[in-house]
């Protein structure tokens, strides 16, 4: 049996994610129309999202990108377990503090994937394979948001 090269595991993997993590940050609004109909949770899930962004990469720097990367995600998705598949608007407190805990370990899951790109590729390529994977990951974001818009419009 042939090893995973690298190469496969660094396209499949960050579409994926991004499928994953963009369907809570979209339906964060319609979610909680029950406890409110503003759209504050999706400020402040923005607003952690920012420190998710800069804090992890400092911390890639002492234990690795993709352990970060690794540890980041499965944060994210234990975080859409426990919090997102509660009632939905039972608790504005339980939806603020899913917006700020899920804007950090988004924002840092969204972060991370360049240096991971970065860490596998020639200097010469970074460009150009940035660039393919976020091409690459498009299409699953896409057409996964797609019907489930569709589904929202219709109840």
């Amino acid at each position: 049996m042939r090893p995973v090269r690298p190469a496969l595991t660094a396209r499949s993997a960050p579409a994926l994610t991004a499928t994953g993590v963009f369907i809570p940050i979209v339906f964060l609004t319609t979610h909680e129309r029950g406890a409110s109909a503003s759209s504050t949770p999706l400020a402040v899930l923005n607003a952690a999202s920012i420190l998710g962004r800069i804090l992890p990469l400092v911390l890639s720097d002492r234990i690795g990108s993709y352990n970060t990367l690794t540890g980041t995600t499965l944060l994210a998705g234990v975080l859409s377990l426990a919090l997102w598949l509660r009632a939905p608007g039972a608790d504005a407190g339980a939806g603020l503090a899913f917006a700020v805990l899920y804007g950090f370990a988004s924002g840092a899951a969204i972060a991370v994937v360049t240096p991971c790109i970065a860490r596998i590729s020639d200097v010469r390529r970074i460009g150009v394979r940035i660039g393919m994977l976020y091409t690459l990951i498009s299409v699953p974001c896409v057409s996964s948001l797609v019907p489930s818009f569709s589904r929202v419009s219709r109840s």
